[in-house]
């Protein structure tokens, strides 16, 4: 739990730059420039497996005192880029990235942020699409699929905190056929919910 809760708050630190064109413009120029290179630390790593080759290059600055006069984002400590190379089957996809921080992390630390970011969101939206079908769906009046959304992300939740040898596609069943195992999937979130 403890590396869980560690995971969420360096991920609530880090936030992508292209949406915000002037400081993306900005963070690259600072990042790519080699001039710069004494103020920043680097990590990289490697893995294998399915039939692919992943590298991923974790570049941090910490010393962004232009950069924090000339766009004035409240709290922001640093700015990072992942570069990321992967190898499959032949062919070589490279993506960049850039990001700002608003805490002043390793490299280390900012490459796991970012990568537990996009596991949990990959993780959650294939449940939700695959599993609850939710492009699926035709609630698109008024407050229905917001609320109808809320729900949805409930019992993601809800049955992701119980600690069986189910899937999850056969909780969501049993869930619907056995009232004892609704109440156990309650019982077992207001035990955890006590802890915090």
């Amino acid at each position: 739990m403890e590396s869980l809760q560690r995971r969420s708050r360096l991920t609530k630190n880090v936030r992508y730059t292209r949406n915000q064109k002037a400081l993306h413009a900005d963070a690259k120029a600072w990042l790519d420039n080699p001039g710069n290179a004494e103020k920043m630390l680097s990590h990289q790593e490697s893995e294998s497996g399915h039939g692919r080759k992943d590298t991923r290059a974790a570049t941090v600055s910490r010393d962004i005192g232009p950069l924090q006069d000339a766009h004035r984002w409240p709290g922001l400590a640093a700015i990072g880029k992942i570069e990321s190379v992967r190898v499959s089957e032949g062919r070589t996809q490279t993506k960049t990235r850039y990001c700002i921080m608003s805490r002043k992390m390793s490299p280390e630390d900012f490459l796991k942020a970012v990568r537990s970011h996009w596991a949990i969101e990959n993780r959650l939206h294939w449940v939700l699409d695959v599993q609850m079908r939710e492009d699926d769906l035709r609630n698109r009046v008024g407050h229905g699929p917001v609320n109808f959304a809320a729900v949805r992300r409930l019992v993601v939740n809800l049955a992701n905190l119980q600690d069986d040898k189910l899937s999850f596609r056969r909780r969501l069943l049993r869930t619907a056929q056995v009232p004892e195992y609704r109440l156990e999937i309650i019982a077992n979130a207001a035990k955890i919910a006590e802890t915090f």
